[in-house]
């Protein structure tokens, strides 16, 4: 992300993730959201997903105020083509993430059979798996 965009963001917070940046902040009118998602479209970033999270919500994102103080170790999970909106579907999941050539899902490991079912899951979808990485 450059340099200069980083600047407009004011008190968006941005976390830096292996596929990506993920902003989170409040924009409380439409005028606010459109020149956000203008401003990143001349910056020639290329936008994976939108979310509308609720006040009060129990969803959290990475870097947000709100993240549980425990650690939890992440799961990323990168597989073969396009297939974001299957694996999602699939396991429920709303941090998956498409780049081309590949997909990353994005999830807490809290316990061996997570990561067991999981990858029984994608190979049930016969999905060929390029990489597994575990954080934290």
């Amino acid at each position: 992300m450059p340099a200069s965009l980083s600047t407009e963001l004011g008190d968006m917070v941005v976390t830096r993730l292996p596929p990506g940046v993920e902003l989170c902040g409040r924009l409380p009118d439409a005028t606010l959201q459109w020149g956000l998602l203008h401003r990143l479209q001349r910056a020639g970033l290329r936008l994976r997903s939108v979310d509308r999270v609720e006040p009060g919500s129990s969803r959290t994102f990475r870097g947000s105020q709100s993240a549980p103080a425990a650690s939890v170790p992440l799961l990323r999970i990168e597989v073969q083509g396009h297939a974001a909106a299957l694996i999602a579907a699939a396991l429920h999941s709303e941090q998956v993430y498409q780049a081309p050539p590949s997909t990353t899902l994005v999830m807490p490991l809290t316990s061996d059979r997570v990561l067991f079912n999981t990858l029984w899951e994608l190979e049930a979808l016969a999905l060929d798996v390029l990489g597994l990485h575990v954080e934290g």
